[in-house]
């Protein structure tokens, strides 16, 4: 690889199959701060990642959905299992570990007051 990188899995490379998803989604979580759930609907393989997450004890957002098709599963994680409700970025930023989040957003030169949200003391 040019820019290095890695392949994880716990399956023979091959040609993805649906029933391997929930096994690859419990990899993609535990690698993962958290996870943020954007639509899902009653059945749908983001509740299984939401629910993998949870058992791993990481952090896991949903954004409030409003189509009749896929807002079970985000208004379930909200009301029902627990996840953060996101509005907006600074929903998600404002829950990374003080380390992570002065790597991405560093406090401007001189400023030592919280100016935004999205700076962690």
């Amino acid at each position: 690889m040019k820019h290095g990188g890695a392949v994880v899995t716990q399956f023979p490379l091959a040609p993805p199959v649906s029933e391997n998803f929930p096994y690859r989604n419990r990899v993609i979580s535990g690698l993962s701060l958290g996870v943020l759930v954007i639509e899902a609907a009653e059945n749908s393989g983001s509740l299984i990642t939401a629910r993998l997450a949870m058992e791993q004890n990481r952090e896991v957002f949903a954004v409030r959905e409003t189509s009749l098709r896929n807002s079970f599963g985000t208004n379930y994680l909200i009301k029902g299992a627990g996840a953060k409700l996101v509005q907006q970025w600074q929903d998600v930023a404002g829950e990374l570990p003080p380390e992570i989040a002065a790597h991405y957003f560093p406090r401007p030169a001189g400023n030592r007051q919280r100016k935004a949200s999205y700076w962690i003391s």
